[in-house]
């Protein structure tokens, strides 16, 4: 999932070189993953989430958003 959307950050923060974007894409997608394991362990606590369901929950809106700006393009 992260994938999808870690390119478009990595150039909206100025990457723009495909080796310098290639590495911004594996650390978004890195810090993303991390983040979402730590969310559905520690704020989900009882009953603990898959990092799928975060990643769900999180990069839906964000690819649906891509999408809307690219047909407003």
């Amino acid at each position: 999932m992260s994938a999808s959307w870690s390119p478009h950050l990595g150039a909206q923060a100025g990457f723009r070189r495909e080796r310098d974007l290639v590495l911004a894409c594996a650390l978004t997608g890195a810090a993303f993953l991390v983040g979402a394991d730590w969310i559905g362990r520690n704020l989900a606590w009882p009953w603990p989430m898959a990092p799928g369901l975060i990643f769900a929950l999180f990069g839906g809106p964000i690819f649906l958003w891509l999408i809307w700006r690219g047909r407003t393009q």
